[in-house]
């Protein structure tokens, strides 16, 4: 009967095996993680961080309104990201959305937290992934974007997610054949696929996976047998692993992009940003943005970073070379990044807290062999006991700057236009804003073409002067608002003098917003 039982329980034994591996820093880990989403869903209110979030929930509020993307809406990021966001306008009034927007980021970020933490188990081992989710749920770019509606955070945690799969696909033994391992390579690639749908920005990431597939079909080949005979299978099998993973990449995003217009996708997404690429800023140079974000604010991140590096290098060359690959490959992607704004630093955490990890997880040993009375110092201990009490001696200004970003700003002249929307404009007129989220949170109806009305997109001249009055003749929308950012007041300065003409000047009692309202029997050409 014992062995009767013995053999009918592989259930059991498998439950014990996942159990078994429920290490104490795992266990942690997940705890922090779920401590993490509960923090910041708790702090999801304010009105907007940045201009972006208005321009991608208003996209997703005309979207559910039943107007095409592309072809009515103007869309400058691939489909996924906005068919993420509709659920806060099916479930929940407009004003809401805002809310539920950012709790679809902070989703999305757990998994970029569960992943990176594991990629920096795999390097690091025990308590490294603990302190890579540690570190990276409080790194101030991460805690900040992890809850604003921009696809930075989403894309960059779905393209660990995709990273993570083929490290498990890398660490099974090369095989002539297909074996069931290779369900890694697909859903990483599909995984990066759905990342792409999100934001094309992880494309920088492409070499790293690259790598990983070269390595793994090398890796058992000594320099001795690095000839055409042994190299030529690796080489096709490599060849055969990117295939796999290109197509599967592909083809999700195809599927992704079936229902719409194409070459609408292409104008709006590559023809647009080729075009705000060439255009002029006022910023600071991109590669002195990117020093200056590495070595001043995060100067304690940074040399725990490099220190990272050298202690990877000690434990396995391989990893070291990676990590520090994915380094450069950051660094040279944000130097060229043009405009480079601010969210867009937030790809720096992400390798950056698996080093840092690192190096903690190594200065603690160093420390517990001082204490026990044998140590062995030398100059790159050293280094990284500075770069540590640097590390804690800025850490309670890291953690001011995430008290400040609780809660995202409200401006006090939004919310007495809002008031005035919502008491005095009817549903069935139209606005015309260049704050998208002004009509968002009103549910008012926006023009699809003027859905993002961005600075790059003003000043490349996708949207002209002439075209704002034809608009404005043709809709005849009973409010303009031109708002605090100026965005329209600077770039189309006939357009805001032809308004004064036609409309009049409704007195706020804040600054910052202008609000023209329809004159008495206004008629236009």
């Amino acid at each position: 009967m014992m062995n009767a039982y013995r053999e009918a329980s592989p259930p059991i034994n498998l439950i014990k095996q996942i159990f078994a591996k429920l290490t104490t820093d795992i266990c942690l880990m997940w705890l922090l993680i779920l401590l993490f989403v509960g923090w910041q869903l708790s702090h999801t209110g304010g009105l907007r961080w940045e201009y972006d979030e208005g321009a991608y929930l208003a996209i997703s509020h005309l979207i559910s309104k039943g107007h095409v993307l592309y072809s009515e809406v103007f869309g400058v990021q691939p489909p996924l990201f906005f068919y993420t966001l509709l659920w806060g306008f099916w479930f929940s009034e407009p004003e809401f959305a805002v809310q539920l927007g950012r709790a679809t980021i902070i989703g999305f970020a757990s998994l970029g937290l569960l992943a990176t933490g594991l990629l920096g188990q795999k390097m690091g081992g025990r308590w490294a992934g603990f302190l890579t989710v540690l570190l990276l749920s409080w790194h101030p770019r991460f805690f900040l974007y992890s809850k604003v509606v921009i696809g930075d955070v989403p894309s960059m945690s779905l393209a660990m997610v995709a990273l993570w799969f083929l490290w498990r696909y890398n660490e099974s033994s090369d095989s002539a054949t297909l074996k069931p391992e290779f369900l890694w390579l697909l859903l990483s690639s599909i995984t990066m696929g759905l990342a792409f749908g999100i934001k094309l920005l992880p494309i920088f990431l492409l070499p790293l996976f690259a790598l990983l597939i070269i390595q793994r079909h090398y890796r058992q080949i000594s320099p001795k047998k690095m000839s055409s005979k042994f190299a030529l299978p690796h080489t096709l099998r490599i060849i055969r692993d990117g295939l796999i993973f290109g197509f599967g990449l592909l083809f999700t995003l195809f599927l992704l992009l079936i229902p719409f217009d194409i070459n609408a996708f292409i104008q709006q997404n590559l023809q647009f940003r080729m075009s705000g690429m060439n255009v002029s800023f006022s910023e600071m140079p991109s590669w002195l943005y990117v020093l200056a974000d590495s070595f001043t604010l995060y100067v304690g991140y940074t040399l725990l970073m490099l220190a990272g590096v050298a202690f990877l290098g000690q434990k396995n060359r391989w990893h070291s070379f990676w990590m520090g690959c994915w380094l450069i490959i950051t660094f040279v992607t944000l130097a060229n990044y043009s405009p480079l704004w601010p969210h867009l630093l937030v790809v720096w955490a992400f390798p950056q807290v698996i080093l840092v990890s690192i190096a903690l997880k190594a200065i603690s040993h160093h420390l517990q062999t001082i204490i026990q009375g044998r140590p062995t110092f030398n100059a790159l201990n050293g280094l990284v006991l500075i770069a540590t009490i640097w590390f804690l001696v800025l850490l309670p200004f890291q953690l001011q700057v995430n008290q400040e970003s609780l809660y995202a700003p409200t401006e006090e002249t939004d919310m007495e236009v809002i008031t005035y929307l919502n008491e005095n404009v009817s549903d069935e007129r139209y606005i015309i804003t260049d704050e998208p989220l002004l009509a968002v949170v009103t549910d008012k109806k926006l023009l699809p073409i003027l859905s993002d009305t961005s600075n790059v997109r003003l000043k490349i001249g996708h949207l002209t002067e002439t075209q704002m009055i034809t608009l404005t003749e043709q809709y005849q929308p009973q409010v303009i608002i031109f708002g605090w950012d100026q965005r329209f007041a600077t770039h189309l300065p006939g357009y805001l003098e032809w308004v004064k003409t036609h409309y009049q000047l409704y007195p706020l009692e804040h600054e910052g917003n202008l609000l023209f309202i329809e004159k008495p029997q206004t008629s236009f050409p």
